[in-house]
């Protein structure tokens, strides 16, 4: 479903631009006498396509989601030997690149990761969790990473604001910013009229799949937390992940609940049910990397 959707969004930038350079630069050719073929437009949508599929390639390769959550977030590196060593031999037991480790200020407790070599730890979680707690949930994010879970949404941020960027720009144009192009002429008002029909139509496209993303997102969520909690038990880290939710029960009662609906997070009774479950199984099964570990 996260590849369809993603090929849609895909799909969805190309048109964007296609689109405007159709409503733009094509009406006027056509009005010079140099009508657009079907052919034409075809093979308009196929360069466009390759070019937006290397530019989005090469931003996400380049880590530009990265480099601007870490400006925006003032981040900064957490030099700690102990915890380097741990994070070491975690990624090595998964077969992962170790990421850099970042701390955010925020009072939030979470940790996260974004892209696939950053490991963020906000200033509220690093104050209430214990050291041990620190590594089963830097254990259980480095599941994240194996699997790659933020590169999705990544990918998808970057076409959104490819389209995005190009949609805001031309409707600056078209719709006017400032009284002089208010009061363009009437001539070229309905010159750019197929334009301006046009972004309202790629306007409500974005819409519906900025919330089909959300909605995907809310639903293979839980899953991948489900996932990610499994290496945690996996690597040994089983019991202090249920302390720390023991803890998060206590602080935010709300997470008592059986469940929750159209939640990124199941609830932290949910997932100690299920890390219970995979510690049973630890015992009955001792060929994984937990029992190798110790």
């Amino acid at each position: 479903m996260k590849l369809i959707l993603t090929f849609i969004n895909f799909i969805v930038v190309c048109l964007t631009y296609l689109t405007i350079l159709y409503a733009s630069v094509g009406v006027l050719l056509s009005i010079m006498g140099y009508p657009i073929g079907n052919n034409t437009l075809v093979y308009g949508l196929l360069v466009i396509a390759v070019i937006v599929f290397i530019i989005s390639i090469g931003l996400l390769k380049i880590g530009i989601v990265k480099d601007q959550y870490i400006r925006d977030n003032r981040l900064m590196r957490i030099e700690s030997d102990e915890l380097d060593k741990v994070l070491s031999d975690i990624c090595s037991q998964l077969k992962i690149d170790k990421p850099t480790v970042y701390y955010d200020n925020s009072q939030e407790i979470n940790a996260s990761v974004v892209s696939k070599d950053m490991l963020i730890l906000n200033k509220g979680f690093v104050e209430f969790a214990t050291k041990y707690e620190i590594f089963a949930v830097t254990a259980h994010e480095a599941g994240h990473l194996k699997h790659g879970d933020s590169r999705y949404f990544e990918y998808n941020y970057i076409l959104r604001t490819m389209a995005s960027g190009i949609l805001g720009f031309t409707e600056g144009l078209v719709f006017g910013k400032t009284e002089e192009q208010r009061d363009m002429p009437v001539l070229l008002m309905v010159l750019l009229f197929p334009l301006m029909f046009y972004l309202l139509i790629l306007r409500l496209a974005w819409f519906v799949t900025s919330n089909l993303t959300f909605l995907i997102d809310r639903i293979s969520s839980p899953y991948k937390e489900y996932r990610a909690d499994r290496y945690c038990v996996e690597l040994g880290f089983g019991d202090h992940l249920i302390t720390f939710a023991n803890k998060l029960m206590e602080k935010f009662p709300e997470e008592r609940k059986e469940r929750r609906f159209f939640s990124t997070h199941p609830t932290w009774k949910q997932r100690i049910e299920a890390i219970r479950k995979l510690q049973e199984k630890e015992v009955l099964n001792c060929g994984n990397l937990a029992c190798n570990r110790n």
